[in-house]
């Protein structure tokens, strides 16, 4: 029923009670239709007027308690509740909005074992097992949420609340393909829900597709343009897309509604960096270590850019600028050429200072390659590499990791599957699906299961767990086996 509807049966309510004042039916149906239309004043007014004729009436008791608890009176609303319990203790209603209360009050322990009452006296009252499943997500046991959400859908397939809360519990759970199917059945119940679209825009950058994710984080906006997480989404999604200006753009909103947020901060170093603006990258992952001080990443890469910067002298020291054509130096293209400069200068100093006859200082050259953007000379390198060592994990790893070529890169992933154990096959298909879609929290998950394998690694995760990222980095380049573990976790997906 829509709102003219519940307008018209109220109407139909009041004629039944101009002519019996008394009837405890007409108050109920008319009290629910003013529910129903969100005038919760109203509605618990002709509820109380039921308690005059019939003081024990539970439902009418009920009815008050959900009144209060829709215009956020908890306390009262838990003392009402409390209250229709002493009258019935098995009352599914009572013991329902009880359970409510308590985890609206963030007293979840005590509202599961309510919600657990509520489900022994209603095995059917999907409502008590999508509460149960919200009170679970909020304790972070996901697993068990998801299983109760799904017990809720089994009753009533379309009912919103379960179809949002499963989504989400899927996306935290890290299923993004088997969360999108039911971000959309929420989606045709309630299609301008920012939080479902943002939800499915997030799912979808995890699934690589960012082309559709930047639409449903757009259509979220549209509906709210101050929900943070979308403008923090659509800036990553718009940086692997290669939208520097525009990521940035919406990384500076998005701060507008969150100053605090890392992430933001974050990712417009990440969209610096890879417009060869690295003092500006710099800066960047300085704010963002202020609000997160664990960000083992942002602190990788600043120390990395501080040693570039230092190592290397500005090439506009190296350009002759004719004084009438000072005006070129704020163009577009002069900006590029002076990328272009430094990136040469990183190059040559990269190749004449090593000796390069050795498989490990090929490893090494093709791994700063490739971060400074020379990805075929890159891929050259490690090519050099497999001629050294022809089944080198490392080198066919990085010419994988480099290529283009999408059938190339299955063969030389393939060819490491060859050489390694069952449980080492495992953690590498995971390490490519990360690559792919989880990105770089993913990837930190993946090389703490890889040390897990390794006794000699137990030193990294300790220091990955004091968070002391550029310890870590020095130990694992140290150990040749490792180096494009180290690309896999740091290099953005391009």
């Amino acid at each position: 029923m829509n709102s003219n509807q519940y307008g018209q049966a109220i109407t139909l309510f009041d004629k039944v009670l101009e002519k019996n004042p008394y009837d405890i039916e007409a108050l109920l149906k008319k009290g629910e239709c003013l529910m129903k239309q969100n005038f919760y004043y109203e509605a618990q007014h002709q509820f109380e007027e039921i308690l005059y004729f019939d003081p024990h009436n539970l439902e009418a008791m009920c009815e008050i308690g959900n009144c209060l608890f829709k215009c956020n009176k908890y306390d009262e609303a838990l003392i009402q509740f409390q209250m229709c319990l002493k009258t019935k203790s098995n009352s599914y209603m009572a013991l329902l909005g009880h359970a409510d209360c308590l985890r609206k009050m963030n007293k979840l322990q005590e509202a599961i074992n309510q919600y657990e009452k509520a489900i022994r006296v209603n095995q059917q009252g999907y409502a008590a097992f999508c509460g149960q499943a919200e009170c679970l997500k909020l304790l972070n046991d996901l697993n068990k949420s998801q299983i109760m959400y799904r017990r809720a859908l089994q009753i009533v397939e379309n009912h919103f609340d379960s179809l949002f809360g499963l989504a989400d519990c899927l996306k935290r759970l890290k299923k993004y393909y088997e969360a999108i199917p039911f971000y959309d059945k929420a989606l045709e119940i309630n299609l301008q829900h920012s939080g479902l679209l943002e939800g499915k825009a997030s799912c979808l950058k995890y699934c690589a597709n960012n082309i559709e994710a930047v639409e449903f984080y757009q259509l979220a906006l549209e509906y709210d343009p101050s929900l943070a997480e979308a403008l923090k989404g659509l800036g990553s999604s718009l940086k692997y897309l290669g939208r520097y200006d525009e990521a940035v753009a919406t990384f500076d909103k998005a701060l507008e509604f969150d100053s605090c947020s890392s992430i933001s901060y974050r990712g417009k170093a990440d969209c610096y960096k890879k417009q060869g603006k690295w003092k500006d990258a710099i800066q960047q992952y300085q704010h963002a270590l202020i609000y997160d001080k664990c960000q083992g990443e942002a602190i990788y890469w600043k120390h990395v850019l501080e040693k570039l910067i230092k190592q290397f002298k500005p090439p506009q020291e190296n350009l002759q600028i004719n004084p009438q054509n000072l005006h070129l130096i704020f163009t577009k293209e002069y900006n590029q050429q002076l990328g272009y400069m430094l990136r040469a200068e990183i190059f040559h100093a990269l190749v004449t200072s090593r000796d390069t006859r050795s498989y490990t200082e090929q490893i090494r050259l093709g791994f700063w390659l490739a971060i400074t953007g020379f990805y075929q000379e890159a891929k050259d390198h490690y090519n050099k590499a497999l001629s050294i060592e022809e089944l080198g994990t490392d080198a066919l790893w990085g010419k994988g990791y480099n290529s283009k070529d999408f059938q190339e890169n299955v063969q030389d992933f393939s060819r490491i599957l060859q050489k390694l154990n069952n449980t080492m096959k495992k953690l590498l298909k995971y390490a490519l699906f990360s690559v792919s879609c989880n990105q770089n929290m993913a990837r930190r998950f993946f090389l703490l299961n890889i040390s897990k394998h390794y006794l000699y690694l137990e030193k990294p995760i300790v220091q990955l767990v004091k968070t002391n990222f550029k310890k870590l980095m020095n130990f694992y380049f140290s150990h040749t086996e490792l180096h494009l573990k180290i690309k896999v976790l740091n290099q953005d997906k391009r």
